[in-house]
């Protein structure tokens, strides 16, 4: 997949689907993602979204999410599944709590190599992050 490629626009919604497991995302790869972002845009019935991370990518490509220009209303769960904490991570995580005005929970499974602190650490960030939706509530596994 090259940067043109994730350049492309889906060009059809897909009014159906209300629930999406992705795995195996590289959530390093800022092409992968941005691919999968696009995608998960165009399901508007979307209520539970599963991502399964993993890291192949020794360096972090930095994505620019797009600002709040799209709301997400259907999303009512997220699970993360190894979560690290990288920068594309929690800007994704934060783009799902400010564009779902209707979701109940995060569940983040973070990656058992990370020490106690920085688990700590990333708890705290998170729970900082400003909610759409006034129920939403993170937890960690």
């Amino acid at each position: 997949m090259t940067e043109v490629d994730a350049d492309t626009k889906f060009s059809t919604a897909f009014p159906s689907l209300k629930a999406l497991k992705l795995t195996r995302i590289d959530l390093g790869n800022g092409v992968m993602l941005s691919c999968a972002l696009e995608m998960i845009r165009h399901f508007p019935n979307l209520q539970t979204l599963e991502i399964t991370a993993i890291q192949q990518v020794a360096e972090q490509i930095p994505i620019s999410i797009p600002e709040v220009e799209y709301n997400m209303m259907g999303l009512r769960s997220v699970v993360f599944r190894d979560f690290r904490g990288s920068e594309n991570e929690v800007y994704l995580l934060k783009y799902f709590l400010v564009c779902s005005s209707s979701l109940n929970t995060i569940v983040i499974h973070s990656n058992w190599c990370l020490p106690l602190s920085e688990q700590f650490m990333l708890a705290k960030k998170l729970l900082k992050l400003h909610r759409a939706s006034p129920v939403a509530e993170i937890h960690f596994d």
